[in-house]
């Protein structure tokens, strides 16, 4: 249900990305296994036929019934935003690059923005957008100043080999990102969490003298 009515989860699927509705489904049949209990209760409170529903359950009764079971739900829903919310979130990727990150230090998010819309809030930097064109956001790039903002790939790889120090964020499995394309001594997996990953350039040895 996540995969065909969340855009998100959707587009994450979609994009080769990892933090798709199948690594929350362990949470939410947890929930549905809970929520279960209070839809069963319900029709045994409520009379089994129609004619025996209209004596004995007039309206306030009826109306009292669906407000509790609706009231023992909401927690479940509440709870069920709570794993969805968490599922999303970049707090420790974002703390991660406020500690390390230096003035003139490049930061690349990989994919659509919206999958990791709190990680400027968390790490105080605005991310370069590789990829980022097939967004909700993504008319961004039909500007005429968007250049700076929505890098292709070659200008990613070049900036990765450049020496400078370049921080990728990606949702996307080694093998699917624009890390596959890069030499595994020029790549440092600094974190990994919600299945997002952190990447940090390695600058190439200087040759002794």
């Amino acid at each position: 249900m996540l995969s065909v009515s969340d855009p998100t989860v959707r587009k994450a699927t979609t994009l080769a990305g990892e933090a798709g509705s199948a690594a929350l489904w362990p949470a939410f049949a947890a929930l549905l296994a809970k929520a279960r209990w209070c839809w069963a209760w319900a029709p045994r409170r409520s009379p089994p036929s129609p004619a025996l529903r209209r004596v004995a359950v007039p309206g306030i009764a009826a109306a009292a019934l669906v407000a509790v079971t609706m009231l023992a739900t909401l927690p479940l829903v509440g709870e069920g935003l709570r794993v969805m919310a968490d599922s999303r979130a970049v707090d420790r990727l974002g703390a991660e690059l406020a500690a390390r990150a230096r003035p003139g230090d490049v930061l690349v998010h990989e994919g659509p923005i919206e999958a990791s819309g709190a990680l400027e809030l968390y790490s105080g930097r605005r991310p370069i957008l590789l990829d980022g064109t097939r967004s909700v956001l993504g008319f961004g790039a039909t500007f005429p100043d968007a250049r700076e903002t929505f890098w292709t790939a070659d200008r990613f790889t070049e900036a990765w080999r450049s020496g400078r120090t370049t921080y990728l964020v990606t949702a996307r499995s080694p093998d699917r990102s624009v890390i596959a394309a890069l030499p595994p001594d020029r790549v440092r997996l600094l974190l990994g969490h919600n299945g997002r990953r952190l990447y940090v350039s390695v600058r190439r040895p200087q040759p002794s003298r």
